[in-house]
């Protein structure tokens, strides 16, 4: 399909229905109803975007995601980075390596900001994990439904698996990994971790 160069597949049913929508109040003459749905139907656009990714097929270890890292942790088996995903940021969810993926929890909830503090118990949730890292998907007010595609076969790096438009990501990366990331630093989906 034409779409599928430019907009991400999950996104195309949504962006046709708000265009519909702008297009019939447009008809009616409710002129700021009909412009605000041209504006959602523009910034639905951009976050359903399908943006090329560039991946070194030599790499280990990429982020799934696009973002900006709030905090790197550590506990006995794993270096945890978290990382805040807004409705800005590519929105396409990759395999971080080589190998099987595991899902590990997959929780249906409610879309609550991640300030909430009832968020983390409330809003939905998926875990999976492949070799070196498990990755934790935190929904916030503006995600879609939560899945990810190829759970339990064997994927490549870079291979899309999913989207996820808003919320917060958790990896949790082997300690022995070395990784080259600081608090506060943007990343690209498809960038080299290790």
């Amino acid at each position: 399909m034409f779409l599928d160069k430019y907009i991400l597949n999950e996104g195309q049913k949504v962006i046709i229905s708000l265009f519909a929508i702008a297009l019939i109040l447009e008809f009616l003459n409710l002129e700021f109803l009909s412009a605000l749905a041209f504006f959602t139907f523009f910034a639905t656009i951009f976050i359903y975007r399908n943006k090329k990714v560039n991946i070194d097929q030599s790499s280990i270890l990429i982020s799934p995601i696009s973002g900006e890292v709030q905090a790197i942790d550590f506990d006995d088996k794993h270096k945890i980075i978290y990382i805040n995903t807004s409705l800005f940021d590519n929105s396409i969810l990759l395999a971080p390596q080589t190998g099987k993926i595991k899902l590990v929890c997959l929780k249906r909830g409610i879309n609550l900001p991640l300030n909430d503090k009832k968020s983390k118990l409330l809003n939905e949730k998926l875990i999976f994990e492949q070799k070196d890292i498990k990755v934790e998907l935190l929904s916030s007010t503006a995600t879609n439904r939560l899945f990810i595609n190829n759970f339990n076969n064997s994927v490549n790096i870079g291979e899309k698996i999913g989207i996820f438009t808003q919320g917060e990501v958790i990896l949790f990366i082997k300690k022995e990994k070395e990784i080259f990331l600081k608090i506060g630093q943007k990343i690209e989906v498809g960038q080299k971790l290790l």
